[in-house]
Parts: structure tokens; C-alpha cells; sequence
């Protein structure tokens, strides 16, 4: 479930991580004059500590996604294990909606995007996580959308939010 959704204009505050931020500066400082940048001038080495959140897709003519890169991270919270599927074609229908959502809103938009939202598994555990999606090319004279770059933040995912009504219903 995709709670909110924009299209990035110059600057991704206040929304998103920290890291966030720094990835999409950087996606900015590589894109030249062209519709998207390319993909091998991303230096994935600037945001080492963050690789595990991060998954790289691919998207053919005629609109298939395939995983190219999927971080540790992902396939954790996502229970992507090997028997559980791809990002892009998990065995989970909920999530698979949620990520070809993203993917092709991407698409349409045909620029950065910012999401905020939550996966619910079928086992009814909610995610809740933010995503930045950018559009890459992997071949500067084509020009043409065929890499996607999803930075996840799942900071929020499993914290225990105190609530001390209980409490002091019990405790005048």
C-alpha cells in the first residue's frame, strides 16, 4: 500500500532518509544534460554502509522488470530468501503490487519519485518504509529509461512504539 507519491523536483527535503538525500544529490551531480543518467557513473562506493538497502532493476522495450541487484537488507525485511522469490516477482502478490506500483509510476512519471508506504505480507506483518526510485540509462546515446535504482529506508520497521495508556489506566 502506497500511502503517498511525487514526483522529485531539485531537492528531496524534507522527505526521506539522510542517505536518501545523499543518493539522490549524487544521482543529480551525474545526470549531465541528458533525460536520465548513466548508470555506471554511479559510485555505489560513496554509499557503502547503505548497499543492502539498495536494489537496481531493469525494464525492457517491452515493459518486464528483472532484478539486477538486491541488498541484504531487502531480502530480509522482504523475506526474499531463495525460495521466496525476486523483488520484482516475489512469491507474495501484496508485495509484488506495491514494488510493480512504484515501478511503473516511475515509468510514467519519467522522473525521480519519492514513495512513503507499507507492504503487508500475506501473513498480515505491515513494513512500513520510504523508497527513492530513480531512472537511469545504461547507455547514454540511446537515452532511454531501462534502469531503476530503489533506495529503501525501513528504519521504522519493527519498532516498538510505547504506549502508556494501559499504563496509566492501571496506574492513576
Amino acid at each position: 500500500m502506497i500511502d503517498i507519491s511525487f514526483k522529485i523536483g531539485d531537492t528531496l527535503a524534507p522527505h526521506g532518509g539522510e542517505f536518501q538525500k545523499n543518493i539522490f544529490e549524487h544521482w543529480q551531480q551525474i545526470q549531465r544534460s541528458t533525460a536520465y543518467p548513466i548508470q555506471r557513473d554511479f559510485r555505489p562506493q560513496k554509499f557503502a554502509k547503505y548497499l543492502s538497502q539498495i536494489a537496481v532493476v531493469s525494464v525492457n522495450r517491452k515493459g518486464e522488470y528483472a532484478d539486477r541487484l538486491t541488498g541484504d537488507t531487502i531480502s530480509e525485511v522482504l523475506q526474499l530468501g531463495p525460495h521466496k522469490g525476486r523483488l520484482v516477482e516475489p512469491q507474495d502478490v501484496n508485495i509484488r503490487d506495491v514494488m510493480h506500483t512504484m515501478l511503473n509510476e516511475t515509468i510514467l512519471a519519467d522522473a525521480p519519485m519519492y514513495y512513503k508506504g507499507s507492504f503487508i505480507p500475506t501473513d498480515h506483518r505491515r513494513i512500513d518504509f520510504t523508497a527513492l526510485v530513480l531512472p537511469f540509462s545504461y547507455d547514454a546515446a540511446a537515452g532511454q529509461l531501462d534502469t531503476m535504482m530503489l533506495a529503501f529506508d525501513f528504519s521504522k520497521h519493527n519498532r516498538q512504539e510505547l504506549d502508556f495508556t494501559a499504563f496509566t489506566a492501571d496506574h492513576p
